[in-house]
């Protein structure tokens, strides 16, 4: 039932009974074709559970997969979150670093450099410096 090939089977034998019996080729179903309607009525007894059956059966395949899916959904979220906060301790380290850095060469150029006019000067570029790493 449902196919093609079924529904042109039947189409025919259809045809064929109804023709027949109209013509009188035969004569066990005349004109209110009950014997016709009995096997329609079966056919439709019978049918009406198997569509049933069948649309059973794609619920539990869409329930599957959408379960799937948001199993997949779930693992790749975890997997982002755990990128999130691997990039966050990167950033962090390397924040870390440059201050690190900032602080040696601002001692070094201390050192280096003896004037006090100019350490000033050094003093407000690495204030400088630090506010413009500080902003995002």
């Amino acid at each position: 039932m449902g196919s093609w090939r079924f529904l042109i089977l039947q189409t025919v034998l259809v045809a064929f009974w109804i023709g027949g019996n109209v013509v009188l080729f035969f004569h066990f179903d005349t004109f209110p074709f009950i014997l016709l309607n009995l096997a329609f009525s079966t056919q439709a007894a019978y049918a009406a559970p198997l569509i049933l059956l069948a649309g059973n059966r794609q619920s539990a395949r869409d329930r599957a997969t959408l379960e799937h899916a948001a199993k997949e959904t779930d693992e790749e979220f975890e997997q982002n979150l755990e990128l999130l906060r691997r990039t966050e301790a990167i950033v962090e380290r390397i924040e870390r670093m440059e201050r690190v850095v900032l602080a040696i060469s601002d001692a070094v150029l201390r050192e280096v450099v003896p004037d006090n006019v100019r350490k000033r000067e050094l003093d407000e570029a690495a204030k400088r410096v630090e506010r413009e790493v500080k902003r995002p």
